[in-house]
């Protein structure tokens, strides 16, 4: 919050019960508005490493989203790989905790809808509270760390409930 604030770009802040994946925060749409936002952190078998970050309700196949991401036969990263390169642990992915991977090594991938949106919630590192920022703001904070997103619209792929796809 202290990096978004030193980039002057507003935000509001939320404390709630921690949240450690979209459904069990499906109850915060009453009280936050904003599109709501979960994070896939996947890599493939070269150990490349992607951070797609999109609507909650979005479910996208992992199968098909690979090679639009620039990946092959994708899994999610384990804990470890998440700590070691984003420096969160599950249930707190989050767009912010790009500013940890000094190394450049995850790409980071934004949904259009959340680019566009006037305010998505998202966890600032921490699955306790929820921070709502405009999806410009959210671009220029990703900008300003030297992430600068990959855009694509998410939800043109083929949806699959089945896939596990339900990340904090």
């Amino acid at each position: 919050m202290a990096r978004l604030e030193a980039l002057g770009l507003p935000y509001t802040l939320y404390h709630h019960e921690p949240i450690f994946t979209a459904a069990e925060g499906q109850h915060l749409k009453d009280i936050i508005p904003a599109v709501h936002i979960k994070n896939l952190f996947l890599r493939d078998k070269k150990e490349r490493m992607r951070l797609v970050v999109l609507p909650d309700e979005i479910n996208p196949d992992l199968k098909t989203l690979a090679p639009a991401i620039g990946l092959d036969r994708i899994s999610f990263g384990s804990p470890e790989r998440l700590w070691k390169y984003l420096g969160v642990r599950p249930g707190s992915v989050c767009p912010f905790a790009a500013m940890n991977d000094t190394g450049n090594e995850v790409e980071v991938i934004v949904d259009e809808t959340a680019a566009k949106a006037s305010a998505v919630s998202v966890h600032p590192m921490i699955n306790t509270m929820s921070v709502t920022i405009s999806g410009p703001d959210l671009l220029r904070f990703l900008d300003s760390i030297g992430h600068s997103p990959k855009l694509l619209d998410l939800s043109k792929f083929p949806r699959n409930a089945a896939n596990g796809a339900d990340a904090a």
